[in-house]
């Protein structure tokens, strides 16, 4: 091999190249991102996050691609959400 440095191409679109990339220290992420506001769950650190009757949750959409939105679905009804839109949704 010449000189001291090996180069490789990798896809970080590819699961492969995203574990390469991040074991890096680069993180890879794609698609939406959606943050979450409200009480905490009753269980901490369950597998399925659990609420009371009435507490209010807050969807917001943290990144979104150009043009696109966030579709929430609960019970039969969706709300739709762009940008810096909210979305608030009381457990019933």
């Amino acid at each position: 091999m010449d000189g001291g440095l090996r180069c490789f191409e990798v896809d970080p679109q590819e699961l492969d190249g995203a574990r390469a990339l991040n074991k890096l220290g680069f993180g890879v992420r794609f698609g939406v991102s959606v943050r979450f506001a409200g009480a905490p769950s009753v269980e901490v650190g369950g597998a399925t996050r659990t609420f009371l009757v009435g507490d209010a949750r807050v969807f917001a959409p943290l990144r979104v691609p150009e043009g696109g939105e966030v579709v929430f679905g609960v019970d039969g009804q969706t709300s739709a959400a762009r940008g810096a839109e909210l979305v608030r949704v009381t457990v019933r």
